[in-house]
């Protein structure tokens, strides 16, 4: 088999291992064949994230994201030490970021890059702390679950004993239901339920919170933003576009248009933090951010982004959260300067 062959059939970091082909931090372990078994240098380790297939003086080097080394082997062209028996596997359906940034493996150190704690011991704890059967939730899931519960200790009794919403908005509670169903599909498709569980109790939480101020909110009114027919015109396209993505695009491109609806959603749920952060600024006050609700987001955005990040390197998730966590992180450093609203 020749050098250009085997250059082919070696294939970088971005067809890994969700496969179960071979775990992302043996990617950077896998051992290079040159006459005798030496792990990589930095350098050529990088090489190899990024499907880089180099032979020198003429005796093959071969890197693999599946290299799987055998007992008794043999080099390839060579007397009977060693061989690398090469298998390549199809991309996962949430490409790996590393595909489209190759500049991350130059620039960050190997236990830094996206998925290098794919294997790690305690993952159960991001995955199955708590479930039932097949169904589990981490300990990121349970974070979320205090967003969720927030409204139901303070918005809607508020509402209930006032028997108005004020000019409380209606967006929080319809975009948690949307974006609730949006990852649901997300997860399901990508056969994750630490993703999916925890999205489930926001859709339930958001419709249930949705109906209360319902019940209590005015005809006609505008400020919601805009009017309740557009709130519930949104869910209804949510929905269409969860059901077309699922039964017309393949898994892969259903993904990605999931992935890129979910984290626009989340963008301009953003916009909400942002004003109240001008406002903290301008008044030299921070009355108009919560900071029970701020360090909660905060948490759940670090949990999210570390789960995301180390171990699924999913940037469809890390990304929006990576977002929330400069922002709230930004939001903390605000109560540090003007000190807690009494």
């Amino acid at each position: 088999m020749t050098a250009s062959t085997l250059r082919r059939i070696g294939h970088p970091l971005r067809f890994a291992c969700r496969n179960g082909i071979a775990s992302r931090s043996s990617l950077t372990s896998a051992y290079w064949v040159h006459h005798s078994l030496q792990p990589p240098s930095s350098m050529l380790r990088r090489q190899m994230l990024l499907g880089q297939l180099p032979a020198r003086g003429g005796h093959l080097q071969v890197c693999s994201a599946a290299v799987a080394m055998k007992d008794e082997a043999k080099y390839v062209g060579h007397p009977p030490q060693a061989h690398a028996e090469v298998r390549t596997a199809e991309p996962t359906a949430a490409a790996p970021a590393l595909a489209a940034a190759p500049w991350m493996v130059v620039f960050l150190p190997a236990m830094l890059l996206p998925g290098s704690l794919a294997d790690a011991d305690y993952r159960w704890l991001f995955e199955s702390l708590v479930g039932y059967g097949s169904v589990g939730m981490g300990v990121q899931g349970l974070v979320s679950w205090g967003i969720f519960v927030n409204p139901m200790l303070e918005a809607m009794p508020r509402i209930r004993r006032e028997g108005t919403v004020g000019k409380l908005p209606l967006l929080p509670y319809s975009a948690m239901a949307a974006q609730g169903l949006v990852w649901i599909t997300y997860g399901v498709l990508v056969n994750n339920p630490a993703i999916w569980t925890p999205n489930f109790v926001a859709l339930v939480f958001g419709v249930y919170y949705w109906s209360v101020y319902s019940r209590f909110c005015p005809a006609g009114a505008d400020w919601l933003p805009f009017t309740q027919r557009h709130h519930q015109v949104g869910f209804v396209a949510t929905a269409a576009l969860c059901a077309v993505s699922c039964t017309l695009l393949d898994a892969t491109s259903a993904v990605t248009v999931l992935g890129l609806t979910g984290n626009v959603m989340t963008m301009a749920m953003f916009g909400g933090p942002l004003a109240a952060m001008r406002t903290v600024i301008k008044e030299k006050s921070t009355r108009a951010m919560p900071l029970g609700f701020t360090c909660i987001v905060n948490l759940n955005c670090n949990m999210w982004f570390f789960y995301a990040y180390f171990m699924l390197n999913d940037p469809y998730i890390y990304f929006q959260d990576g977002v929330g966590l400069l922002l709230t992180t930004v939001q903390l450093a605000l109560f540090a300067r003007y000190g807690i609203h009494r």
